[in-house]
């Protein structure tokens, strides 16, 4: 069975109309296919304006996996909500997303996700080993963690044992 997903893509597009696009991807949709796949792309990503259009252009270039479509299926497991106006990509349980206000209960974490990390860790003294860490501890409590866990308190959780993990190493 396929892990379906789809993207929606907001933002101000010409002449700052408001824009909002869909793609979707029918198989990998969770955070560690789809989800890191976005973000590495978006990382690379060197227009210092995000528009709608250019955004979906760039994630239709991945390959063609990715389809433009014209609305959310319902059928889907992932819905990644991309706002260019924000520069940031959030990922939610299609389950508990809403279309019209554009959100869907508890983030859930994406590897590697710079802005949602950034938001959480402060900068000073973290050096980029520590994040990767730190998102994959996360990604990896993510299975085993209860069903009314949300993103922060997984990440907090994380931030102790890697704190606790390079501790240990540095002794």
């Amino acid at each position: 069975m396929s892990t379906r997903c789809h993207l929606v893509v907001k933002g101000k597009g010409f002449e700052n109309a408001f824009e909002k696009a869909y793609i979707y991807h029918h198989c990998d949709g969770y955070p560690d296919g789809v989800g890191s796949e976005i973000v590495e792309e978006m990382k690379k990503y060197e227009d210092p304006e995000w528009r709608v259009n250019k955004v979906v252009n760039r994630i239709l270039s991945i390959s063609d996996e990715y389809e433009l479509d014209s609305d959310i299926h319902g059928d889907e497991d992932y819905i990644y909500l991309i706002d260019c106006d924000l520069k940031k990509i959030e990922c939610y349980d299609a389950d508990y997303y809403d279309d019209e206000d554009d959100c869907g209960g508890d983030e859930i974490v994406i590897p590697g996700n710079i802005d949602f990390n950034d938001a959480i860790i402060e900068k000073k003294g973290r050096s980029e080993s520590y994040r990767d860490t730190l998102t994959r501890i996360t990604c990896a409590m993510i299975p085993v963690a209860p069903t009314d866990t949300d993103a922060r308190s997984l990440v907090g959780w994380a931030k102790n044992v890697t704190d606790e993990i390079i501790k240990i190493i540095n002794e």
